[in-house]
């Protein structure tokens, strides 16, 4: 059987099993590929027509909260594709100054870049046909991943290179605090009431726990080498975080001994949580796949092929 069709027969089998959360989509941002990609839960590839062509070097991969949109940015074009999930083609692209890297997206079309040469973020208020209003604002040294809080109000910036994490007002765009944290932090999760940052220190080999009401770090967990990637499952028990240099996914739960560490591809990036908290989605860049995880086994159930280098990886939930 072909992997088209072994897809297809996959994702009708998980459809029928799943009911309602068969809404429930994919997305695989593969930088050398330049696709993003679309897969139902259950199949091994994306259909045929479920791709997305892109300029060169897509770098980040956010969804937004409230319409069926993408926002990839370019850090080598200066740019950000807008992406219509539903038709599957990029309906607008927006300039943004310098490089942008790392993006987060809340409601309203107001997206937040990092701009990671000229250490700065950039509010984009996309609403609207006319040109984007654009306000930054100076972080630290080269700004890598960028969340947004639940409530909108904050925006918290991973440092690379200067170990520490700033605190953005969106009200004024302006820096609340900064919060010194391991050596090189780079990925960042919250937890699903936002009052647990994580911060992935890539040449750290570490996780801070960061408790966002006193915007201090309270505890801090050794990792698998070059954490790269982090999610939190929606009850907030679990904590995923990618080891880019051992291949695997530790998970964590409060504590800083894992409950599992798995191995999956080469150079494990992107990862994501679906199907309600019980799979994990997981970009192997050198790899070209993503890997499923079973997060009640604790074990990578298959993988998923994709186009050329997958860095970032998402969930769009059923409506």
């Amino acid at each position: 059987m072909s992997n088209v069709l072994k897809g297809v027969a996959a994702a009708i089998a998980w459809m029928v099993s799943a009911g309602t959360a068969a809404a429930e989509r994919i997305y695989i941002l593969s930088q050398d590929g330049a696709v993003l990609s679309e897969v139902v839960p259950g199949a091994e590839a994306p259909a045929d027509g479920a791709t997305v062509a892109l300029e060169k070097g897509p770098a980040l991969l956010a969804l937004a909260p409230d319409a069926p949109l993408a926002y990839v940015t370019h850090s080598d074009l200066g740019k950000v594709a807008v992406v219509d999930l539903d038709q599957r083609r990029v309906v607008r692209t927006i300039d943004v100054p310098g490089s942008p890297f790392g993006i987060a997206v809340g409601k309203g079309g107001r997206i937040f870049v990092g701009d990671w040469h000229e250490d700065q973020v950039i509010a984009v208020d996309t609403a609207g046909e006319g040109e984007p209003k654009l306000t930054k604002v100076r972080v630290g040294r080269a700004p890598a991943h960028v969340v947004l809080s639940p409530d909108g109000e904050t925006v918290f910036v991973a440092n690379r290179e200067e170990d520490s994490v700033s605190v953005v007002r969106t009200s004024d765009m302006t820096v609340s605090a900064t919060i010194p944290v391991g050596h090189a932090p780079f990925a960042m999760t919250l937890s699903p009431d936002g009052a647990r940052l994580f911060v992935g220190n890539m040449q750290g080999g570490t996780v801070s726990v960061v408790d966002t009401a006193t915007l201090a770090v309270r505890d801090t967990w050794k990792t698998g080498a070059m954490p790269y990637g982090a999610a939190v499952t929606p009850d907030g028990g679990r904590v995923l975080i990618t080891h880019q240099g051992g291949g695997t996914v530790g998970i964590f739960a409060g504590t800083d001994t894992a409950l599992a560490t798995i191995k999956v591809g080469s150079y494990p990036e992107g990862v994501a949580i679906g199907e309600n908290g019980t799979r994990a989605y997981v970009a192997n860049w050198f790899s070209d796949n993503v890997s499923v995880i079973d997060l009640a086994t604790m074990k990578e159930i298959r993988r998923i092929k994709t186009p050329a280098g997958p860095r970032a990886v998402a969930v769009r939930s059923a409506p």
